[in-house]
């Protein structure tokens, strides 16, 4: 009978342990390959040659949580490599799209805090101090992005729209929200919808790469800032069923950020990270885009649910996204190659890796 007993302990002991051990390990989505849906059209394929290796994640990432009912949506910072979670913002509107300053001291990002209720550009100090507003006009002002020398905003406005927030053209500022004018002069129909969201400057500091909408159809553009005669256009959001999406909010339409293709250029110039959604499978992902023979490759398709919002790191080796899928939208990064997809950070969004 000792014996029995004895080994009845032993045993629950075991099968404790093991649940214990099994409790502390988080699952994470492996890479799977798409086999019921549709592959990607193979000329917008491109094979990586060689694995990249990956060193210590540096820098900072900001990013955005939903704080749950009446909480709003707040910013936060987080170290590369997942510690030192500090919410900085913590204020009950919707903070979102943050970007870096070059030297990581403060960062831009939208909000509606001002009394007309409309997306308004503001800068804070890195620890969420000093909150400035640059753009309190009664106007749409959303999307903002700092230039990598640190002199200049770009931003999406509704400023010269005769139909609200369905017509947005791209705009520059000085980092204090001063001489504000237009970065994009082209001349509209007065009649079209069109939007010109996501901007994202190269490392020169003069030219930019944007999502534009005309009729319905995304397209990426790069330009020069101020001079539409160096716009080169790609072709590769070709779904012309999309539309603009927008969410009522009192009397006031607002563009929701997952709605929108945002982009993001690699810190060498070479590339950019874009998301797209394909309304064949439903799916939307990550891809990149090669500035110098114009091919695509995509860098989510093997993980199920929607991937979007890519930042680069600072090395240009990994990119930020928001994964979304089975009800949790958390950050993972993945190599630019498309290997080794980890999660982040739970409940994230819209990451904002700093530039060093």
């Amino acid at each position: 009978m000792k014996l029995i007993c004895i080994l009845f302990v032993v045993l629950t002991c075991v099968c404790l342990t093991g649940c214990g051990r099994q409790a502390e390990q988080q699952t994470i989505p492996e890479a799977k390959p798409v086999i019921e849906q549709p592959t990607v059209p193979e000329q917008y394929i491109e094979q990586p040659s060689t694995l990249v290796a990956v060193g210590k994640l540096e820098g900072k990432i900001a990013f955005v949580r939903d704080c749950g009912r009446n909480l709003g949506y707040d910013i936060f910072t987080v170290n590369a490599d997942g510690s030192d979670i500090k919410d900085i913002t913590n204020n009950p509107n919707f903070d979102i799209w943050p970007s870096w300053s070059p030297d990581n001291s403060k960062i831009v990002f939208q909000s509606e805090r001002e009394w007309h209720k409309y997306p308004s550009i503001y800068t804070m100090n890195s620890d969420g101090t000093d909150v400035k507003c640059l753009t309190p006009e009664k106007t749409a002002c959303q999307f903002p992005a700092w230039s990598p020398d640190g002199k200049a905003i770009t931003y999406s406005t509704s400023k010269y729209s005769h139909m609200g927030l369905q017509c947005l053209d791209v705009f520059e500022m000085d980092a204090d929200g001063s001489n504000k004018k237009s970065a994009i002069p082209v001349v509209r129909n007065l009649h079209s919808t069109y939007s010109e969201v996501s901007s994202s400057w190269f490392p020169d500091s003069q030219n930019i790469a944007l999502a534009s909408n005309l009729l319905n159809v995304w397209d990426i553009y790069t330009e020069k800032m101020g001079d539409d005669s160096t716009r080169h256009r790609y072709d590769i959001f070709i779904d012309r069923t999309r539309g603009l999406r927008f969410t009522q909010e009192g009397n006031i339409n607002t563009y929701q950020p997952k709605t929108i293709p945002a982009l993001s250029v690699s810190p060498d110039g070479k590339e950019i990270a874009f998301d797209y959604q394909n309304m064949v499978w439903g799916s939307r992902d990550i891809y990149i885009l090669s500035l110098a023979d114009k091919s695509v490759r995509c860098l989510t398709c093997g993980l199920d649910g929607d991937s979007y919002f890519p930042s680069w790191s600072p090395d240009g080796s990994v990119v930020a996204f928001t994964y979304e899928a089975d009800g949790n939208t958390d950050i993972y990064i993945i190599n630019k190659d498309g290997t080794n997809p980890r999660l982040l950070i739970e409940n994230g969004m819209f990451p904002s890796w700093s530039r060093k």
